[in-house]
This record gives structure tokens, sequence and C-alpha cells, in this order.
């Protein structure tokens, strides 16, 4: 996974979001290597396109407004032909206004909004579940409960993840 923080996210917040993103990932039996693109910081596989077995995340702030009356957290790029994609974006204004009104941490918040995202990419579908890290609305009492299953895979979407990352990797590029 390929970061680039415009946000400038401090270093326990960023830490705290991959370990977040990490535990949800885990129950569906995935494994994330972080490659930080930040500027002043780029690995040198940065400025190289995007294998196909790669995804890149974009932290930024500013959304652009809304008009459905969801809080939109973020979104991915994800071509219905193929059903893949490979670029997440994940508005941290709006993530962190969540945590505020949660009362739970930021960095845990963004964690979770960047596994469901990663989820869409991996699924390759825009569409949301009716329970777990997938579901589409996330309310400040969910964040609060903290019940395990909501910051979940299903089994159904672990297997189908499980699915495509064998096919990313032993696809051609």
């Amino acid at each position: 996974m390929r970061t680039y923080d415009q946000t400038a996210l401090a270093p326990e917040i960023r830490g705290g979001m991959r370990q977040a993103t990490e535990a949800v990932l885990a129950t569906a039996g995935i494994q994330l290597a972080w490659v930080s693109c930040d500027p002043g910081l780029e690995a040198a596989s940065c400025p190289a396109p995007l294998g196909r077995h790669e995804l890149a995340l974009r932290l930024v702030r500013l959304a652009p407004t809304d008009t459905t009356g969801a809080v939109t957290l973020g979104y991915s790029l994800v071509n219905p032909t193929d059903r893949s994609g490979a670029l997440a974006t994940i508005y941290v204004d709006r993530v962190s206004r969540l945590a505020d009104l949660s009362a739970l941490d930021m960095p845990t918040v963004l964690g979770r909004a960047v596994a469901h995202e990663i989820g869409h990419l991996l699924l390759g579908t825009g569409g949301h579940s009716p329970a777990g890290v997938m579901r589409a609305i996330w309310s400040p009492q969910d964040l609060l409960s903290n019940r395990p299953g909501d910051w979940a895979f299903t089994p159904r979407e672990a297997g189908q993840l499980q699915s495509a990352l064998t096919s990313r990797r032993t696809s051609r590029q």
C-alpha cells in the first residue's frame, strides 16, 4: 500500500491508522506492506507505476460537499468492467469529525475507513454489505458500541478478498 499523505498527519496518528487498518484486514487473513510516498519521505519505488498487486492511498482534507446528506469518509476508484481498482482516497477532515462525534480516537476511525476502502478495491465493487466493516453507514453510536463484528470482513468477503489477492499476485502485469 503506497500512501500519499497530503495532510501531514502526525507520526503517531499515521502509526495508529496503520495498526487499526491491519487489525481489520487481519480478520480476512490479509497482511499489508506500507510504503510511504509522502513529500520528503518517498521510497525508491514511489515514482514507478503501480504494479498489478499494489494499491495507493491518498489522504486529503477539504472533501467536496456531499449533496446526498450522507457523510462520505472516502472513495475508491473501481473499474466496473474488470472489477479492479488501485486508488483509494480518504477525507481526513471528515474522519476526524466522526471520531470527535463518537469520542473515539481518530487513528482507529481512520484505519477502519482505510480498511473499508481497501475492501472496495480488492472486492472490485462500490457496493456495501448490511454488516461488518463494508457497511455503508457508520454512525457515532456504531463506533461507540465497538462490537468486534462491526469492524471485520464477513466470512464471505474474506474469501472473496483472498481470491482477489491470489488473482492479483498471479496475473501478468
